[in-house]
């Protein structure tokens, strides 16, 4: 136990180093943990002696990650994805199995061995490709959908796999098909057990436990949900990650499925990060550099033979072009099944050791690309179609019609489109300018004045005709990128008024000195509004009401800067902070006015409040002991301005 505690403060420590090394050179964090894994193996500094004591470990990792996928995939969607998993998947697995197979067993391999390495190049690392789409944002996209159905068949492929090896190993070829289709049969009939146990069970479970309101017990319930779901798979010879993502699935359609993601996340990239490294300490560093011209240019052309047949197939299956080249270039890779079926051959004695090492890492070689792979597939797509091939964004060289008074809008997410569909409510002509191409596709197709581009650029602005235009609304949700596209709006028009969006109150001051006209924060607003109805329902004066908001808004929201913080929610831009003045306090006897000292100038004094009386700060008098002073400010100044007050 004390070597393995040791072990994982080592692999601990050395990913925090690569991984923090790996961030000013641009490098994806999985790159951190694999060479962590290298260098800590037992090949290499030989510090973690017994890579194999943390396959749970890693494998729990490989779990939680397909179990938060799941959450994503109810069970509509899979079978809306059905071609993908069981069309795309089975042919790509078969034919890049006999693919391999047949070119092994042609050089001189025997069948069996052939078919064994064949069956394990043939799959990618569900592993890597589901988390750097998921990093990437390309999950949702149509390339990232239905590269996760044909792993998610390679996953179901991996249980024959384990089948097809005792049976080529003792020659029992015969009671192979039988073996497959009790295989299947326990396949379909978990799945079904489990999505009627989601579906029926589950439900009301989750719902008496957030009643309880105990964090502690619904993250328990979260991982006993994705363990039981993983032992069941694991118990009935299947893979434990495809037991991770069916009991995601089980929850996708609940209402617990965000606080389920949030509670399982930290868990999730703890053990992912130690699967990462455990695939780094399998690569044989004396083989690598002895042998490495070899195992890089076999590394590269696995790459190459799977990204080509994978698109072929792809394609005559009736993916578009851009879709099954960009599928192609995410699964190009070796994946971790290999190391295992591998292992599994060798026991068995198919596979001589010194192929399975150099196999092992020719597959290592392909999956340190991953990242690369994932992370460039739009731009190897671009390279090899053109970047023309895809449905033309509508730039800014298809302008805008005239139209004298246009609002334009910078920024067209959940705000902006809002303020756009009222505008074509009233009949107010507007443009908008977006920087997600897929939004402006969809957009545009739906009719929207929209074009695509940074709304920070000042000739994007200048082409839609910001010059002339009525009004500038800036719905950018990063405040950086608002305060851009804010100064090079006023740089172009200094005299068109610009309304700012803003989430909260701490840029306001930035954007105010940048030219904005106005800044609206979304949350005051809000609160405002809500404030409007609980006085219509008490049926209060209107006018009254109107008033109040009035004066709120020509006071630039002042009245409502701070937030008087609690246990959970303690890291704000100001806060809200009552000091109760008790006796021998340094300030007693000071005017209200002048009790704070100079030095911070950021805290302000907003209430002095004596027993039930709220006093003016001029006429308050000298401070006594009892008195309230409501303070306002950064939390770090306030702090510093309560002890000044009792202390001195």
């Amino acid at each position: 136990m004390t070597d393995l505690f040791s072990e994982l403060l080592v692999i601990f420590l050395a990913s925090l180093a690569m991984v923090a090394l790996c961030r000013p050179l641009k490098l994806p964090a999985t790159l951190g943990y694999f060479f962590a894994g290298a260098l800590l193996g037992p090949t290499g500094l030989g510090w973690v002696k017994n890579p194999e004591d943390l396959a749970l470990l890693a494998e729990l990792g490989v779990v939680l990650l397909l179990f938060t996928l799941g959450l994503e995939f109810s069970l509509p969607r899979m079978l809306s994805m059905r071609r993908a998993v069981f069309g795309l998947g089975s042919t790509q697995v078969l034919l890049t199995t006999a693919l391999f197979a047949g070119t092994l067993a042609y050089a001189g391999l025997e069948l069996g061995l052939a078919i064994v390495i064949g069956g394990g190049l043939a799959l990618s690392s569900t592993a890597l490709v589901s988390r750097e789409l998921a990093v990437t944002g390309q999950l949702q996209q149509r390339h990232g959908q239905t590269a996760l159905g044909i792993l998610l068949f390679q996953d179901l492929a991996a249980v024959l796999f384990l089948i097809l090896v005792p049976a080529l190993a003792t020659d029992g070829a015969a009671g192979l098909g039988l073996s497959v289709a009790l295989a299947a049969g326990k396949g379909v009939a978990l799945f079904v057990g489990l999505m009627a146990v989601g579906r029926y069970v589950l439900p009301p479970l989750f719902h008496e436990i957030a009643r309880s309101r105990s964090e502690e017990l619904f993250v328990l319930s979260a991982l006993a949900v994705v363990l039981g779901a993983a032992w069941l798979t694991h118990a009935l010879h299947m893979s434990m990650a495809l037991g991770g993502f069916v009991g995601g699935m089980m929850l996708g359609e609940s209402r617990y499925r965000h606080q389920l993601e949030a509670d399982i996340r930290p868990f999730r990239d703890l053990l992912l990060g130690v699967f990462l490294v455990s695939v780094g300490m399998m690569l044989n560093l004396p083989l690598l550099a002895e042998y490495w011209p070899r195992i890089l240019a076999f590394g590269l052309l696995l790459v190459l033979v799977k990204f080509v047949l994978i698109a072929l197939i792809a394609r005559v299956l009736g993916e578009k072009p851009r879709d099954a080249v960009r599928t192609a270039v995410v699964l190009a890779q070796g994946g971790e099944f290999a190391f295992a079926l591998l292992a599994l051959a060798a026991s068995y004695g198919l596979v001589p050791g010194d192929v399975q090492a150099f196999m092992v890492a020719v597959t290592l070689v392909s999956m340190v690309l991953t990242p690369a792979l994932v992370r460039g597939s739009g731009v190897v797509t671009d390279r090899i179609l053109g970047a023309g091939e895809s449905a033309p964004l509508p730039t800014l060289s298809e302008p805008l019609p005239a139209a004298p008074g246009r609002v334009l809008i910078l920024g067209y997410g959940r705000v902006g489109q809002v303020i756009g569909r009222m505008l074509e409510e009233t009949g107010v002509p507007y443009g908008a300018l977006d920087s997600d191409p897929a939004r402006v596709n969809e957009a545009a197709l739906a009719g929207v004045p929209i074009r695509f581009g940074d709304a920070a650029r000042a000739e994007l602005q200048r082409g839609l005709g910001l010059e002339s235009a009525s009004l500038v609304v800036v719905c950018i949700d990063d405040w950086q990128g608002a305060l851009r596209a804010l100064m090079s709006a006023r740089e172009l028009n200094p005299t068109v008024p610009i309304l700012v969006r803003s989430r909260d109150d701490r840029h306001m001051e930035a954007f105010l000195a940048a030219g904005a006209t106005e800044v609206v924060p979304e949350t005051f607003e809000s609160s405002l509004m809500l404030f409007t109805h609980v006085m219509a329902l008490l049926r209060h004066d209107r006018a009254d009401t109107e008033a109040a908001l009035d004066r709120v808004r020509a006071d630039r929201y002042h009245l409502l800067h701070g937030v008087i913080a609690g246990e959970r929610h303690s890291l704000y831009p100001e806060v809200l902070h009552p000091v109760v003045l008790p006796e021998g306090a340094a300030v007693l006897g000071h005017p209200a006015a002048q009790a704070l000292p100079q030095g911070l100038r950021k805290v302000t004094l907003e209430q002095v409040r004596r027993g039930e009386a709220l006093l003016d700060l001029e006429s308050a008098g000298p401070l006594e002991p009892g008195d309230v002073l409501l303070l306002l400010g950064p939390q770090r100044e306030v702090e510093a301005a309560e002890a000044a007050l009792l202390a001195g």
